[in-house]
């Protein structure tokens, strides 16, 4: 069986700020989240925001101050809930629940390889360069995407999964039909609806300012604003 002990307050699932140089300047220090002990090395596997992971002695890790909330004080790269190997599936169902509740959103930072969100970027930039992205109409563009938000998209659907799916987009995919399932049970208590289904994914691609006219909005037809009005619009 696996070995999780507590050592100076430390155990498996905590979130910890690793200090691996033993000195105390800013840059060398990572949050990271404690996984399984080693006995052997008498190190805890951590694994970083960055999907990196290495073996960390508890003298190299701190206790992580208040960290500020997206929405409540926190800074533009903070997050509700990181989710590593050691988050448990309870964790993430009552975090997600509760941020729906008291502010109807919640910023997941995964543990995520640079290489792996790179390749995904390289892959979306080529279908649009092979004109496979396009806008939002713009009466539906803020309620898909966010407030004052604009992308380029497309729908992560089965019909064209030979030409849009990819390793990464795939895994993030099946990753929203998990978390899905996981907060369905609490919905009607957090939102006040229930949830039996979802939609496919939608993908988008920042749009800078000095490439809009490149991307004109696209007239909403019958077809685009019934489906918005089907998914409920007043519940974006």
């Amino acid at each position: 069986m696996p070995y999780n002990p507590s050592i100076n307050g430390f155990c498996a699932g905590k979130l910890v700020a690793v200090n691996r140089s033993g000195v105390e300047a800013e840059a060398q220090v990572r949050i990271g989240q404690i996984g399984l002990f080693n006995p052997e090395t008498q190190t805890f596997l951590v694994t970083f925001t960055d999907g990196e992971s290495a073996g960390v002695s508890a003298d190299h890790l701190r206790e992580l101050g208040e960290l500020g909330k997206p929405g409540d004080g926190g800074l533009p790269d903070s997050f509700d809930l990181f989710v590593g190997p050691a988050t448990s599936q309870l964790a993430i169902a009552e975090e997600i629940s509760t941020c729906l509740f008291e502010k109807g959103f919640c910023v997941l930072q995964l543990a995520q390889k640079k290489d792996d969100l790179n390749d995904a970027i390289e892959h979306v930039r080529n279908l649009d360069a092979n004109g496979e992205l396009a806008r939002l109409p713009e009466e539906v563009e803020e309620h898909y995407l966010g407030s004052n938000c604009k992308g380029k998209v497309f729908w992560l659907d089965d019909d064209e999964r030979s030409r849009h799916w990819q390793r990464t987009l795939q895994a993030c995919d099946e990753g929203l039909s998990s978390i899905a399932s996981l907060i369905q049970p609490y919905l009607e208590d957090s939102i006040g609806e229930t949830v039996a289904d979802r939609t496919p994914a939608l993908v988008s691609l920042s749009l800078p300012g000095e490439e809009e006219e490149e991307y004109p909005y696209p007239i909403a037809d019958d077809e685009i604003l019934g489906v918005f009005w089907e998914l409920g619009s007043d519940k974006f």
